[in-house]
């Protein structure tokens, strides 16, 4: 991930979690920012969902969601070995979400012993 991709994750991020209602236009037009970052979103969104509170979680759980396919489905699996159950929740949750990946990938996940 460049520095100021991840810079701007960043920034965008922390925007969206201090924004009071997550379904507000404002909030709506980060959510669409996050989502055009791309795949270098995805780790930040991860960590987001430590702290996020409930109305929060679920717009990160649609940004993981909307950016899980074949290619970017190894980036979740920190999210389902986090120690943080809300992480867990919410990645699993984004995966489940989503069809545009093959499930059968995550059996791999297991591989690791």
């Amino acid at each position: 991930m460049s520095l100021l991709g991840s810079f701007r994750a960043d920034q965008l991020i922390t925007r969206l979690a201090a924004e009071a209602k997550p379904d507000s236009p404002a909030a709506q037009r980060l959510v669409n920012k996050l989502k055009g970052l791309g795949p270098k979103v995805i780790p930040k969104a991860i960590d987001a969902l430590a702290l996020s509170d409930k109305t929060h979680t679920m717009v990160f759980v649609d940004i993981l969601a909307s950016l899980v396919n074949d290619k970017t489905l190894a980036a979740y699996r920190e999210g389902l070995a986090d120690g943080n159950e809300r992480v867990v929740s919410g990645t699993a949750w984004a995966l489940s979400s989503s069809t545009s990946y093959n499930a059968n990938n995550l059996l791999e996940f297991f591989d690791e012993a």
